[in-house]
């Protein structure tokens, strides 16, 4: 059977619309995966952008107060250093310190926890003494310093400040890394569960009862502040916008 060119001419035609047609939904099907993907990934920081903070001029207005700031803030007073991995200092009240560190022997290369003298304004500048020392293994302490770093290399000002809380706990924290130096943050308030501070908080406290009550074994202890380190890591990857 011959086909006459003209009918030939119009399935052509038709055909190529339909590929056309194919295309064209194709692309928006992947635009709108990219759209669903944005929205369901990001965060509302994310999606907003950048907003300027508006200052005042006359240093009249106090910034907002919010209990969940989810990062520790920069310490402006002077604070001791030495050769810790990670330092732990909660101000629970005037006659209570919790003070922990973590530290490398340099010339036995082994680890420990210690207490110690809690590093108050009259003891700058004196050396530090350990009450209690623990020692741990290579693998331990390195989870306890990556926690440590990382956090605190999240240190940052924020927007809005703590709310002033009489008696509330103060804590503080330190790392030391080579080539970029001491870190020092601190946490006036962990009261939320859900942001890293007081996931770091715990993890001291954590420390602080494995070297003064000897409440768990280094098995337990380790595989706890890991478990505070992945959850901070994936609170990190869906928060994180820089």
């Amino acid at each position: 059977m011959v086909t006459p060119i003209g009918f030939d001419i119009t399935l052509s035609r038709f055909s190529q619309i339909g590929r056309s047609a194919n295309r064209e939904k194709q692309f928006w099907r992947r635009e709108l995966v990219v759209v669903f993907v944005v929205f369901v990934f990001l965060s509302p920081a994310q999606l907003r952008g950048f907003e300027p903070f508006r200052v005042d001029v006359k240093q009249e207005v106090m910034p907002e107060t919010s209990r969940e700031i989810d990062h520790l803030v920069p310490i402006y007073e002077p604070v001791r250093e030495f050769d810790y991995l990670a330092e732990y200092w909660a101000q629970i009240s005037d006659k209570e310190h919790h003070y922990v560190i973590v530290v490398r022997n340099p010339d036995s290369g082994r680890y420990y926890v210690e207490t110690g003298s809690p590093p108050k304004h009259n003891l700058f500048g004196q050396s530090y003494r350990f009450r209690t020392q623990i020692e741990i293994r290579e693998e331990t302490a390195g989870i306890i310093y990556e926690f440590w770093a990382n956090v605190l290399l999240e240190t940052r000002p924020d927007r809005k400040m703590a709310p002033f809380l009489l008696g509330a706990p103060l804590y503080t924290f330190a790392t030391f890394i080579r080539g970029l130096g001491y870190i020092h943050g601190r946490a006036v308030t962990a009261e939320s569960p859900d942001i890293p501070p007081r996931w770091i908080v715990e993890a001291g406290e954590d420390l602080y009862a494995f070297v003064t009550k000897r409440s768990q074994d280094e098995n337990e202890l380790r595989e706890k502040i890991k478990a505070k380190r992945d959850t901070f890591y994936e609170y990190m990857k869906a928060h994180s916008y820089r």
